[in-house]
């Protein structure tokens, strides 16, 4: 209402609407007129266009465009929003401290900051860090300083309280991602079954735990980007089990069954099968009907070899079993991630935002190839 130009109401129009699409293209056109001398502006107004052009490039998840934007134009703000989305924190801990240290007093003192803080500490020094008073401490200071920030917003319901409410589940979920980088420090392949038990009930409240369908898809975003950077570490700890049982079973089944590499009887070793192979009556009506009867030592090999190849069969099947069991636990953290960006892309469809969703339903195509009815 109180802007000067017609690309100003056109722009915001369309955010009212909820276009992003449309009032992006629309910021940048009046920002593009502004700046060839075409539209005479105010300095208000233009900072107007930038700010809005930012929110609508989050909502539309551009963070790619943003973490560039942040980068060129030094704003650690920004940079820390679209890097929270993209980089791997664990490998860029001195670089978002000093981003941290180079951003305005007020957003230092904020609950993202204490949070990133807190976070960095969880990393930092894994399991043992988590159980110490100091990042119990850091913990208490977060939610201290969302209870603060909450004392000053009006009785009435706002925008603005959904976003502390959106502070104070990332703050109740550190706690529970403390006792999750507990459980792996002690995770070995003998254990992966009951520690992946007791990680199962923590997400199973993680799946439950969610925004309202009809909150900011940038609320959305965020979460989901905090609990990927957990089942990354999930995924760093499981996955490499994988490939142990596999060698333990073919160890197994080469002592028990006495037989090679190749499936055949060692020589020198006497199978099961083998030491009965010539008292059965397919062995005999083998000698006495095949076409080496007057030979009956030649014709027995042909007879005993399958039966020499039984217990191959039968204990290769029960170690690809549990390998198939002990990898469906190993992928937990995949199993996670593939259901919470199928979520993600069903609210996004529900916003109206048909690219992102399909964006994010390509990214299930990179995880690996995991059931089905886990997505």
């Amino acid at each position: 209402r109180h802007c000067q130009y017609k690309e100003s109401h056109i722009a915001l129009s369309y955010e009212q609407l909820g276009d992003w699409a449309n009032a992006q293209g629309a910021y940048e056109r009046a920002q593009a007129k502004a700046r060839a001398g075409v539209l005479p502006f105010s300095e208000s107004e233009y900072c107007l266009w930038e700010s809005r052009w930012v929110e609508t490039t989050k909502r539309l998840q551009n963070w790619d465009v943003l973490l560039e934007l942040g980068f060129h134009e030094s704003l650690p703000e920004i940079e820390l929003e679209a890097g929270w989305r993209s980089w791997d924190w664990s490998e860029r801990q001195a670089q978002v401290r000093q981003l941290i240290k180079a951003s305005s007093s007020e957003f230092a003192s904020s609950p993202r900051a204490k949070f990133y803080e807190t976070y960095l500490a969880l990393t930092k020094g894994g399991a043992e860090r988590s159980k110490t008073a100091d990042f119990q401490r850091m913990c208490k200071e977060g939610i201290k300083t969302c209870l603060q920030h909450w004392s000053e917003l009006p009785p009435v319901g706002t925008p603005a309280h959904i976003g502390m409410l959106h502070m104070f589940q990332l703050m109740v979920e550190l706690g529970d991602a403390s006792n999750i980088y507990s459980s792996l420090s002690s995770t070995k392949v003998d254990n992966l079954e009951s520690k992946s038990g007791d990680l199962k009930s923590v997400l199973q409240t993680w799946r439950e735990r969610l925004p309202n369908p009809s909150d900011p898809i940038n609320i959305w975003s965020d979460l989901i980007a905090w609990r990927q950077h957990v089942f990354k570490a999930i995924n760093d700890v499981y996955v490499p089990f994988i490939t142990q049982p596999s060698v333990a079973a073919g160890e197994e089944s080469n002592g028990g069954g006495g037989l090679g590499a190749d499936g055949l009887a060692k020589p020198g070793t006497k199978t099961k099968a083998g030491n009965k192979g010539s008292d059965t009556k397919g062995g005999r009506k083998a000698n006495s009907n095949g076409p080496a009867a007057d030979g009956g030592d030649a014709a027995r090999p042909d007879s005993e070899a399958p039966k020499a190849a039984t217990p191959s069969a039968g204990g290769g099947g029960g170690a690809a079993a549990a390998n198939s069991v002990l990898t469906s636990y190993a992928y937990r953290g995949y199993h996670e991630m593939a259901w919470i960006i199928n979520r993600f892309a069903h609210i996004a469809r529900l916003h109206g935002l048909v690219d992102v969703c399909i964006n994010s339903l390509t990214r299930i195509y990179t995880l690996p190839n995991i059931e089905i009815q886990e997505a």
